[in-house]
């Protein structure tokens, strides 16, 4: 019979594995993290805005669902919360996990973001391998594959379901599509008054030089589509068969033209920066880190 259990510091790996570290990951400006981890699944998310928000700071959500199971949902719930008591401000990790052999929930304090974030680590590690010790196989060859289940239908409709067998004619589709979103962006950074770094334009290739030495943003054309890399993260935006013959770009569970997905990404790399910012001025006014929230790792 199902049965509830506590998971406790002792349950808890000392190390979590790396390849749980590299998770792929996201920044938002505001929100509740954990909210935005159930739309944005086997994500990491965390938010960079001020601990007095309401809300998780960080959360990470991963379930399967299946209506002819009990309970109809397994998997795992992860978050760090902020909490101010008379001693200031202290963070407190929190998770589930829910499988056909019961519950598991804990919850543990930490006296800064950075102890909370490697508890958080430690517990989507305890969490999932409690429901099953394979329960990251594929989420760590390929963290990309988790989202493929909730394609839209439209979107099933729209892309290409035969694989393209002919990898010179995939990269024919592909050319006119990478072409026009080089343009849009030159574009979008020539614009007077723009918030983005100018953007330097390669046949294969696009890099934003963030300001104040804080890294870059880089766009390729890699074998599944288009690489993009961050300073905080990294992901595969694919390239998708349309049926009038071209290519558009599958981008939060949509399909953008290239024009579309310039503006998603200038308007990804202005809340990098402003994250970024945010950060910095946190560091300056409250060196101890208890006013704002998280500054995640590189």
């Amino acid at each position: 019979m199902p049965s509830d259990s506590i998971l406790t510091r002792d349950g808890l790996p000392e190390h979590p594995a790396p390849e749980i570290r590299q998770i792929s990951g996201r920044i938002f400006r505001g929100g509740d993290a954990l909210e935005l981890a159930k739309k944005y699944e086997r994500i990491l998310i965390e938010r960079a805005g001020l601990i007095e928000q309401q809300g998780a700071l960080a959360a990470y959500v991963d379930k399967k669902r299946d209506r002819r199971r009990t309970p109809a949902e397994i998997g795992i719930e992860c978050a760090i919360r902020p909490h101010r008591n008379g001693n200031g401000v202290h963070f407190q990790v929190e998770g589930s996990a829910h499988s056909i052999n019961g519950s598991l929930t804990g919850r543990f304090n930490a006296s800064n973001y950075e102890e909370a974030r490697d508890c958080l680590f430690a517990m989507i590690e305890a969490t999932g391998k409690w429901i099953d010790p394979a329960w990251f196989q594929k989420l760590l060859r390929d963290p990309a594959d988790g989202n493929e289940r909730r394609r839209t239908r439209q979107l099933k409709k729209a892309a290409e379901e035969k694989p393209i067998i002919r990898p010179d004619l995939a990269a024919d589709r592909r050319g006119p599509a990478w072409r026009g979103l080089c343009r849009a962006l030159r574009d979008l950074c020539r614009q007077r008054g723009s918030e983005i770094p100018a953007c330097v334009v390669t046949e294969r290739e696009v890099i934003f030089h963030l300001p104040e030495g804080r890294g870059e943003v880089r766009l390729s054309v890699a074998e599944r589509g288009l690489l993009k890399v961050t300073p905080l993260s990294q992901e595969i935006i694919r390239m998708v068969r349309i049926r009038t013959g071209g290519c558009a770009f599958e981008f939060h569970q949509a399909l953008h033209s290239p024009y579309r997905m310039a503006l998603e990404i200038t308007h990804e790399i202005r809340g990098l920066m402003e994250g970024m910012q945010s950060r910095s001025a946190a560091e300056v006014q409250a060196p101890s880190g208890a006013q704002y929230g998280p500054t995640p790792a590189a």
